[in-house]
């Protein structure tokens, strides 16, 4: 667990290498850049936790792969664009927590609902 640790830089593609990992925490740290999308390569991840950093771009559609994934936080980075259909696609599975600025952002159509200032949840959305 790497929370709130001063981590500074980017998140290395070499973390894709990383076959065991089972939750990947670096939330709350000045992460900059894109999320890596070997990230993605990680099967056996449930739960990756990026939150409140200042990671940019798109979520990885990679992440799609990731059928044990039960929880995704991404909320408070500045990320854009839309969250990848494979991931929506996660909550048929074991995808139960899914965190991220609905709208502000980056576009979610995984919400049952969601409105400006919510979050973005597989059930419906919840506000942080």
């Amino acid at each position: 667990m790497l929370d709130s640790n001063f981590l500074t830089g980017m998140i290395p593609t070499e973390i894709g290498m990383l076959s065991n990992l089972i939750e990947l925490r670096l939330s709350h740290n000045t992460l900059k850049g894109t999320i890596p999308s070997e990230i993605g390569q990680i099967t056996g991840l449930r739960g990756i936790h990026l939150s409140f950093n200042y990671l940019t771009q798109n979520i990885p559609i990679e992440f799609a792969m990731l059928s044990n994934l039960q929880n995704l936080q991404l909320k408070g980075n500045t990320l854009s664009g839309e969250a990848p259909l494979g991931v929506c696609k996660l909550r048929e599975g074991n995808l139960n927590s899914f965190g991220g600025a609905c709208r502000r952002e980056f576009i979610c159509n995984c919400c049952d609902r969601c409105s400006l200032g919510s979050y973005c949840s597989p059930a419906p959305c919840f506000v942080y």
